[in-house]
């Protein structure tokens, strides 16, 4: 499991291409932006693992100490998440529409690290299945249900099991008898896709569905599932020198494309296009992005050509097109945030008004605005300790919604908040700030 996991993130980290083959044919015009999201200060690389419905990114930046997970936002930029104490070097994988970041926090060295979420920045470890040396979150949904891999007391160093994590059940196993599973990703349905014993599946409540391997291959990998079900992942033939990419809808395994050994789907969106790392065309290795319309195409087709990038792989991609990616350019190997051109560039919100808040039993804050816009698409709320603390993110809701619950605060002490609109054209100014002070 360390050396999968050394390999895979070396091959991430460095510009891993083909070599003596000439790059493909780029296109013309561009028909997607690149933007440089950057890296955390004093580090020299980064890499984009997840993206939200509202753009916001997270990965990781490296440096001389390690990994660092980021939460990129356009209005505040990239910022760094914490590891629990003791377990600095982070690494983030994907992040819920509300603002929940999922990952794994380590003490650094050969040390796997533990399954870890971050709730409005702030990290909680959530351990291993019985009492197993490591763990790795791997997705989130809207209910902050958490899916990943754990090892298990016991087991051989790779023996992993497949979990789900709530807050109500802990972690729990997902696959006690099988000592090699993976739990990647989960929709808003409770759904999720993984694979166990080299076979892809969807689990659907307590039913695994298997989504098979087709004639010529030998083992399927589950790595994305959107919100109706679809999955995607790739196959590999039994010799390793071939691999393909898959969407799997209602019972049948569709294989999209990819040329030689090296193909790999990692997102999927509503629309069921898939984004990942491969061999779409005669050339490089390069990320790529997959629509019923145009089939598999490399990205750097898509960019403009002059603009000194080359992506390197993709990871995600949200219901509006963006995509979470990386790319070596002119400032160095980057995590990067994709962007369909012909969107059309929206102007800032209104800011929010009327903030009002309640305190409620248990230490609740329970706040409310007047939504003074009709092109937000969400709200950030900020939170303030006390009359001089700094103001710092609490969570984030959708287009629309007015009011938002907050359940970190601690009984007894006073807080100052403020709310904001933003869009892909930025954010909105400040609603008003009001002090709440939570009960005990």
């Amino acid at each position: 499991m360390r050396r999968k996991l050394a390999v895979l993130v070396a091959t991430w980290l460095v510009a891993g291409a083909i070599v003596g083959v000439a790059s493909p044919t780029l296109a013309t015009s561009a028909q997607y932006l690149v933007q440089d999201l950057g890296t955390l200060p004093g580090d020299y690389a980064s890499v984009a693992m997840g993206i939200d419905n509202v753009g916001d990114v997270v990965g990781w930046s490296t440096g001389p100490t390690g990994t660092r997970a980021f939460l990129f936002a356009d209005a505040s930029g990239m910022t760094a998440l914490p590891g629990p104490a003791g377990r600095p070097v982070t690494t983030a994988r994907a992040i819920n529409d509300a603002g929940v970041v999922v990952g794994t926090a380590s003490t650094g060295g050969s040390d796997i690290g533990h399954a870890v979420a971050w709730y409005a920045g702030a990290p909680r470890d959530l351990g291993t299945l019985s009492g197993g040396d490591y763990s790795e979150a791997r997705g989130v949904n809207a209910s902050g249900t958490i899916v990943g891999t754990s090892h298990t007391a016991g087991g051989s160093l790779l023996g992993i099991h497949a979990f789900r994590y709530t807050d109500a059940t802990g972690m729990l196993d997902l696959t006690p008898a099988s000592d090699d599973a993976h739990a990647e990703a989960i929709n808003d349905a409770g759904q999720i896709a993984g694979w166990r014993n080299g076979r892809a599946f969807r689990l659907t409540g307590t039913t695994f569905a298997e989504l098979g391997v087709p004639t010529g291959y030998s083992e399927s990998f589950g790595y994305a599932i959107n919100g109706s079900g679809q999955v995607a992942g790739h196959v590999i033939s039994g010799s390793g020198n071939a691999e393909r990419i898959f969407r799997y809808t209602n019972g049948v395994m569709t294989l999209l494309g990819g040329l030689g050994e090296c193909n790999r789907a990692f997102g999927i969106n509503a629309a069921g296009d898939v984004v990942g790392q491969g061999l779409p065309v005669l050339g490089l290795r390069q990320g790529f992005l997959y629509t019923d319309a145009k089939g598999m195409q490399g990205l750097n087709q898509l960019i403009d050509p002059g603009s000194g990038w080359f992506i390197l792989g993709a990871t995600g991609i949200n219901d509006a097109g963006q995509i979470a990616a990386w790319g070596s350019g002119p400032t160095g190997q980057r995590a990067i945030r994709i962007t369909p051109a012909a969107v059309a560039a929206p102007v800032p919100p209104a800011a929010p008004s009327g903030l009002v808040g309640q305190a409620l039993s248990g230490a609740l804050v329970r706040l409310a605005w007047l939504d003074k816009s009709d092109n937000e698409t969400g709200f950030r709320i900020q939170r303030a300790l006390a009359t001089s603390g700094t103001f710092a993110s609490v969570g984030q809701v959708g287009a629309n919604v007015t009011t938002f619950t907050d359940v970190t605060a601690r009984a007894g002490k006073t807080y100052r908040y403020r709310v904001q609109a933003f869009n892909a054209a930025g954010p909105s100014g400040w609603s008003n700030t009001i002090a709440v002070r939570a009960r005990r």
